[in-house]
């Protein structure tokens, strides 16, 4: 009880004490009708205006399409393109002109589909991972589910408009923090241009580049940090836009709903992270640190395997927090105090010391002064078991020699 009243009190005082924002909206405005500011590595919400409103996403729905191509295919798979995925999709949706029969790999597609928007690119890559797009769909709306994203629903993989495809931002920040943590996916993310060659098929190269200008170093609208970034637009749905940004080892996801310009709605999204690098700073404690702490007995040890890390608020001074360390049933927790209230929480556990090879050398003397003292009981027993048996003969043989004695005794007493 007292465990789950520690977690508690700490998930209580880190939004209500040390970020006193939480409490109220931040003094700044966004213009899109949706939006939401994310930490990803503290997994906090620093803005957010109509975040679980359902909306049309419009293409930011590939960012769904290209985290589970992600995770079922890899990228140097080579496939022949089969038109068939594509029947029924208008005309005017299809991009990058993928030809019946073009020889092409799952890069080719990803990067069509990240870059270019390339509807029929997402649509070949729906069928490759799940062999047709309603399976993949079935997919798109399970991973959702997964991801804890309760305010969406998916009917296609491309983002094209119905009446029954809607997200939210809060549910697009999920499926874009996703994303991010996946090592393949980003291991192509940042390449802004890329070159789809010509092939059995295709007669020329075809030359693509990201449509996320706050990638591109040749806007105006340019942001040093954007590591991944999705645009999409519909009549429906608007300008939407989902990006990630990382800054001193801090990454940030905004995605922006509903905005009736789509250069403009770059405004709100630097508003966003300038606001999240500007108004707030990593705090780290390193994990030996924090075993330099911690007051054991000679036998004990501090196993704490990670760094203690906290986005704190920049009116939050760094010099004015003091540090302390208990330990509680096992348990060690950190206190980290502020300006005005203090923040507790878990780091660590103590666990038995094993005193290194000093150590070790003095359990194997024990371990071998403990056998020698079996050792020995054991002869000791034996012995005495031994001269029990030969005491037992001695007597035995001494009776039986009397015995012989008297019996000829009385022989010899008989004859006479």
């Amino acid at each position: 009880m007292k465990k789950r009243i520690l977690s508690f009190l700490f998930i209580f005082l880190i939004v209500f004490s040390l970020f006193p924002q939480a409490l109220c909206a931040p003094d700044i405005s966004v213009e899109s009708d949706s939006a939401i500011l994310f930490d990803v590595d503290q997994n906090s919400v620093l803005f957010e205006k109509e975040a679980n409103k359902k909306m049309h996403p419009a293409s930011i729905t590939k960012v769904m399409t290209l985290l589970l191509a992600a995770e079922n295919c890899n990228f140097d798979d080579k496939l022949t393109v089969d038109n068939t995925c594509l029947l029924g999709m208008p005309s005017d949706a299809i991009i990058a002109d993928f030809r019946q029969g073009e020889e092409v790999t799952v890069k080719d597609l990803f990067m069509a589909a990240y870059l270019r928007s390339a509807n029929d690119a997402a649509v070949l890559l729906a069928c490759r991972v799940s062999g047709s797009v309603d399976k993949f769909v079935e997919l798109m709306n399970a991973r959702a589910k997964e991801l804890g994203a309760a305010n969406t629903h998916f009917t296609n993989p491309t983002g094209l408009t119905d009446d029954n495809h809607y997200t939210t931002a809060y549910d697009m920040m999920l499926i874009t923090k996703a994303a991010v943590q996946n090592e393949k996916l980003m291991s192509v993310a940042s390449e802004v241009k890329y070159t789809l060659h010509k092939n059995n098929v295709r007669a020329e190269d075809l030359e693509m580049s990201t449509g996320h200008r706050m990638m591109d170093k040749d806007t105006a609208q340019y942001y040093q940090g954007v590591i991944f970034g999705k645009t999409g637009f519909t009549n429906a749905a608007r300008s939407t836009l989902v990006t990630a940004a990382k800054k001193d080892d801090r990454c940030l996801v905004v995605v922006t709903l509903g905005h009736d310009n789509k250069f403009k709605q770059y405004n709100d999204v630097k508003t966003l992270l300038d606001y999240g690098f500007g108004s707030f700073y990593r705090f780290v404690i390193s994990k030996d640190d924090l075993k330099g702490m911690v007051k054991l007995k000679k036998s004990e040890y501090a196993d704490i395997k990670n760094d203690f890390v906290i986005i704190l608020p920049t009116d939050v001074k760094r010099e004015a927090l003091t540090q302390s360390v208990d330990v509680v049933n096992g348990e060690i927790f950190l206190t980290l105090k502020g300006s005005e209230n203090d923040v507790t929480q878990k780091v660590g556990v103590v666990a038995e010391n094993s005193g290194g090879f000093g150590a070790a050398v003095l359990r194997f003397i024990k371990l071998i002064f403990m056998i020698l003292i079996y050792l020995i009981i054991i002869f000791i027993v034996l012995f005495i078991i031994l001269l029990f048996y030969i005491n037992r003969r001695n007597k035995k043989r001494i009776a039986e020699k009397k015995k012989k004695e008297r019996i000829k005794s009385n022989y010899k007493y008989y004859n006479m």
